[in-house]
């Protein structure tokens, strides 16, 4: 079943020209909890067997670093003691979060564009990678994903190849555990929004220009995760963010509603709604299998917290 490495499946491949053309729901991907996925696909990939990780990932490590923090510049960058994460500063001020009803591309959750003001924060440059994560569970703060493979590979997680990509199968809980044990937080919906977009209310990170092959991992144009920061600095958003369009989809902290009603009351470091009405938190940034509709900075995914997914990844926050 994954001797197809580098290779997209010709049925996935047929459904994602499908889905480009006619805008349908994402394909389903690899998943690893009994809830359904959308369209109501039950799980069918096989897990494997996870096996001794940390001591190959951990031994390359380098040495950390944290320069002093004394008023950053947006963009300005250090390294995280605890996970060794390269993070990068995003100045306080306001920014347009959402979409206006004029865009043709946006879905009706992403209404009404409105104004926020965020205090200063630090995101992590790039996704949480397998070899940031084993730290983790090294210190016993997180459990390995129970898959350690990836749509194409048999092996990922744990594998030295892919130290540097993605963490993948890994659920909101999850994700959250780990941004504890490093001493950040998940990032808001407002957070990451406006690292991925600026304050000049892009449609995707770099700007103008409609997304291309060469700027994210998109539409099945690789067929499985990248390392991260391979479309750096072109693919960047303005704070230096790396993969906020396509690769993975990153959970954040709030949980979903749909639409912005409930933010509109929150002029300052909204966190979103107090509740889901399905039981459901948010992915945002789009995936290596979406098409370039639904890698925009404003998209907006609903996830149960439980469900693993092998498109599915994240990255931390701190803010004082």
């Amino acid at each position: 079943m994954f001797a197809m490495k580098n290779k997209i499946p010709i049925f996935t491949l047929l459904g994602i020209l499908i889905l480009a053309a006619c805008g349908g729901s994402e394909p389903a991907v690899p998943t690893t909890t009994e809830v359904p996925m959308d369209g109501g696909i039950t799980p069918t990939r096989t897990l494997t067997q996870m096996p001794s990780i940390t001591e190959e990932i951990s031994s390359t490590l380098e040495p950390s670093e944290t320069p002093p923090v004394v008023e950053p510049e947006g963009g300005t960058a250090r390294i995280w003691e605890k996970d060794r994460a390269e993070m990068v500063y995003v100045p306080a001020g306001p920014f347009l979060m959402g979409s206006t009803e004029e865009n043709q591309a946006a879905d009706n959750d992403e209404y009404p564009q409105h104004e926020v003001y965020l205090d200063g924060f630090w995101i992590d440059r790039f996704e949480v990678t397998n070899r940031g994560y084993a730290l983790c569970v090294e210190a016993g703060a997180c459990d390995p994903p129970p898959d350690s493979g990836s749509f194409t590979r048999e092996q990922y997680y744990g594998h030295p190849e892919f130290a540097d990509y993605p963490v993948i199968f890994v659920s909101w809980f999850d994700v959250n555990r780990y941004c504890e044990w490093a001493g950040k937080q998940l990032p808001t919906e407002a957070q990451w929004e406006k690292a991925a977009r600026g304050t000049d209310s892009r449609e995707y990170p770099w700007g103008g220009d409609p997304i291309a092959e060469d700027l994210a991992n998109y539409g099945g144009n690789v067929g499985d995760t990248t390392e991260v920061g391979f479309y750096s600095p072109r693919g960047d958003s303005p704070y230096g963010c790396a993969d906020m369009a396509g690769n993975v989809l990153e959970w954040v902290k709030d949980w979903y509603s749909p639409g912005y009603q409930s933010f509109l009351d929150q002029v300052e470091n909204p966190t979103g709604a107090g509740a889901s009405p399905i039981g459901a938190k948010v992915a945002r940034g789009g995936s290596w299998i979406y098409p370039a509709r639904r890698a925009r900075s404003a998209l907006r995914v609903d996830r149960v917290p439980e469900l693993r997914e092998g498109n599915i990844g994240f990255r931390c926050v701190f803010s004082y």
